[in-house]
């Protein structure tokens, strides 16, 4: 038996640990360094055929009964406790980084969403046709420009959104001094996940994995 308390291996229990909680991650400095660190260890596992990290089983996606929809009480809980997907290591942690994409490209529809109205509440006229006029020029968002204002929203840039997030990041000079404390981390995933998803091995052990909003995130970028 290995020396973790199941008798796993340490690397299967510090991974099994690491992407069940990876949405713990509060700041946006701290994840930013988890997202890309699993990242270089996806690409790691994937490029040296790492036999370590491809025999790792973990929970996937919660599989969805009567009893997972419903509000339930700890006891409950024990009694019939919530059923997952199994699936390879590696491939929880392409999800992870394309559900963090997803969370950046959300926050971005909504900040120009919420700036668009602003603007429209500025400049609308009295007959309402400079709001209607705007909301047809606004129908269309290039993804470019939807790269740039996830990361203005993830930052809180303008609309103060995420005021509480990174204050103390600001206060510690080291994280300051990283340089993935300035990173797009929408476009990093972009450019990644777009690369990674077109590679041949992908469609075999990865894509049957993936969920719809996945698989629909990844259409938004052009992958599928």
């Amino acid at each position: 038996s290995g020396p973790g308390p199941m008798g796993e291996t340490a690397l299967d229990f510090l991974l099994t640990q690491w992407v069940s909680r990876q949405h713990l991650f509060y700041g946006a400095y701290e994840t930013k360094v988890s997202i890309v660190a699993l990242a270089k260890l996806l690409q790691h596992g994937v490029n040296n055929n790492d036999t370590r990290l491809q025999n790792i089983v973990v929970n996937g996606d919660l599989i969805m009964t009567p009893a997972s929809s419903t509000a339930r009480t700890r006891s409950q809980k024990r009694t019939n406790p919530d059923q997952w997907t199994r699936i390879p290591v590696l491939v929880k942690i392409f999800k992870l980084l394309v559900q963090e994409l997803t969370t950046n490209m959300d926050a971005a529809l909504d900040f120009n969403s919420t700036d668009e109205d602003s603007e429209e509440e500025t400049n609308e006229d009295p007959n309402g046709l400079d709001g209607l006029t705007s909301n047809n020029a606004n129908k269309g968002v290039d993804l470019s420009d939807l790269l740039d204002a996830a990361t203005a929203a993830k930052n809180g840039t303008g609309l103060g959104f995420f005021d509480d997030e990174g204050l103390d990041e600001e206060e510690d000079p080291d994280a300051l001094a990283d340089p993935l404390y300035n990173m797009n981390i929408c476009r990093y995933l972009t450019e990644f996940v777009s690369e990674f998803a077109r590679q041949p091995f992908f469609a075999g052990h990865f894509n049957t994995h993936l969920n719809q909003s996945e698989k629909t995130t990844l259409a938004t970028i052009g992958v599928l």
